[in-house]
């Protein structure tokens, strides 16, 4: 084995010289996590019984996270206010925010914190805020009873695998599974976990397509990503990664969002990937995607479009510069479901096809030099 450098840490990922990166290895592993609906379904029925007192009560429910376990926080407030409303409850009682916001503005009710490492500062800081509201506080996440974090919950979620690599991939995607787990229980229905894992295996199985929209995207200076409803948590993890792993700027819009100004400094350096799988007001958001990308290839960006079969039947191919990657569709399971499970591993693939072609390691996220450690020391986010 050789010898490891002198910044290297115990806790850091294995050291590789190359791909396969760990990150890959992580994806490799995520339909297999299709049994969490089944392992974890009695805490979820815990938390479960625990949003549905909070309806009742009148009072919100708030999922929180900071990073990738922000955007996995919002999948999750996306998943169970679907379920909600499904037994009539009014839209929006469940709603994602920021861990620091949360701390600085804690109501009662019930926190649901997503700290998958069980070290950051500011969801501990929002879990001892959220109780000294009064709120009901619940714990994803994968490091055990051993950390501050679960110290501050009073029902902790174990998950079963932890990410190896620093570029969070099951760390995203664990939670949508506990999520759907809650969601069953809400709603009194069974998860097919069978269908479930060969969804996750269809989706997992885009890499050839991810690699053909990374060749058409290698290059450009700034990434935009976009998507609306179940497909926003996906839109704004797939920014991140990016940005930690390929090492490119990257930003999230609103699919609407995007075609109001954002699209001023644009221009052929510029790449856009829009997302459009949440079934819900499909027709809807696949008319709007297809405005956005006509405007898009007008000032010559380069266009990609991570979509179910339906919606890619229905936008001119012409105007996907980049090309497309098809998702797809599991009809028995609800729309944030389906959709947030098979963007979550479509991103992924694509950001990995990214990082092949940039030729850097996503495990690190840059740790392996000296100013990328030194910013991250600086602000003070993990408990060591």
């Amino acid at each position: 084995m050789p010898e490891l450098p002198d910044w290297y840490q115990p806790y850091f990922p294995e050291l590789r010289a190359g791909p396969p990166w760990v990150t890959e290895d992580m994806i490799a592993l995520e339909p297999s996590l299709a049994r969490i609906v089944e392992e974890l379904a009695d805490p979820a029925a815990e938390v479960a019984s625990l949003v549905r007192q909070a309806w009742e009560r009148g009072e919100a429910v708030a999922v929180v996270g900071s990073g990738t376990s922000e955007y996995a926080a919002q999948a999750v407030a996306e998943i169970i206010d679907e379920a909600l409303r499904a037994v009539g409850a009014p839209g929006g009682v469940v709603q994602g925010r920021e861990s620091f916001d949360s701390s600085a503005d804690p109501r009662s009710g019930l926190l649901l914190a997503v700290s998958h490492g069980g070290r950051s500062r500011v969801a501990v800081g929002a879990l001892e805020s959220a109780r000294a509201a009064g709120a009901a506080t619940v714990l994803i996440t994968a490091a055990g009873a051993d950390t501050p974090v679960a110290q501050a919950a009073d029902l902790r979620i174990d998950l079963p695998m932890a990410d190896r690599s620093f570029c969070h991939t099951i760390g995203y995607f664990s939670p949508i599974l506990v999520a759907t787990a809650v969601g069953a229980a809400l709603t009194e229905t069974v998860v097919d976990r069978a269908a479930l894992e060969a969804h996750l295996e269809q989706a997992r199985a885009t890499d050839s397509a991810a690699a053909s929209v990374a060749r058409g995207l290698h290059g450009v200076a700034l990434h935009l990503t976009a998507g609306s409803g179940a497909d926003a948590p996906a839109a704004r993890e797939l920014s991140l990664k990016i940005e930690e792993a390929v090492r490119v700027p990257a930003a999230m819009r609103g699919l609407e969002t995007l075609q109001h100004g954002h699209l001023v400094p644009a221009d052929e350096s510029t790449g856009a990937v829009l997302i459009v799988a949440d079934r819900r007001s499909r027709e809807h958001r696949t008319e709007r995607a297809e405005a956005a990308l006509l405007a898009c290839r007008r000032l010559g960006m380069r266009t990609a479009l991570i979509a179910t079969a339906d919606v890619v039947a229905a936008i001119d191919t012409e105007i996907m510069s980049a090309g497309v990657i098809v998702i797809p569709d599991l009809e028995a399971a609800p729309a944030p479901v389906s959709a947030l499970t098979a963007t979550a591993l479509a991103l992924q693939q694509l950001t990995i096809a990214l990082v092949h072609l940039a030729g850097v390691n996503p495990d690190l996220i840059r740790r392996e030099e000296a100013p990328y450690r030194e910013a991250a020391a600086l602000t003070d986010a993990k408990i060591r």
